[in-house]
C-alpha cells in the first residue's frame, strides 16, 4: 500500500484534488495530530490538516 492510498477519506479526496488543481509543483509539509494520526493509528480530538 503507498502512502497515498493510506490516507483516510475525507483527506485523501481533498489533497488528490489540490493536487489536480496546481499548475506548479506545490510542497505541503503536514504536521501536527493529522500526520501521528496516520502513522500510529491514533485517534484525535481534531479534523484539520496543520501545513507549514
Amino acid at each position: 500500500m503507498s502512502t497515498r492510498d493510506a490516507i483516510p477519506e475525507p483527506w485523501r479526496s481533498f489533497l488528490n484534488e489540490l493536487d489536480q488543481m496546481a499548475t506548479t509543483t506545490v510542497r505541503l509539509d503536514c504536521l501536527g495530530g493529522f500526520v501521528v494520526s496516520l502513522l500510529y493509528g491514533w485517534s484525535r480530538p481534531t479534523a484539520d490538516v496543520d501545513v507549514l
